[in-house]
């Protein structure tokens, strides 16, 4: 499913959704102070963190996004949908 729509897409809307309803979960979990509202900067992060460096020690953000959507499937960052229930 994540190949559909795109896993960067996903992060991205992810991302956006734990910031809007305030859950800093995943600065606690990824041991960051401050939110962070931009993708590539927080794939920039998450590949530095989790050591995911690819080629000519270049950041492997494919990597991060899909460990970021692990996590929050995991339940890292707290029970919520992504679903609007309204």
């Amino acid at each position: 499913m994540d190949q559909h729509i795109g896993e960067f897409l996903l992060a991205d809307y992810l991302l956006w959704t734990l910031n809007k309803h305030g859950n800093r979960e995943y600065l606690r979990n990824l041991s960051m102070t401050e939110p962070i509202y931009d993708l590539n900067e927080l794939l920039l992060v998450v590949s530095d963190r989790l050591g995911m460096i690819g080629k000519g020690a270049k950041p492997n953000l494919q990597n991060a996004a899909r460990s970021f959507l692990k996590r929050y499937r995991m339940g890292c960052f707290g029970k919520m949908t992504l679903d609007d229930l309204t």
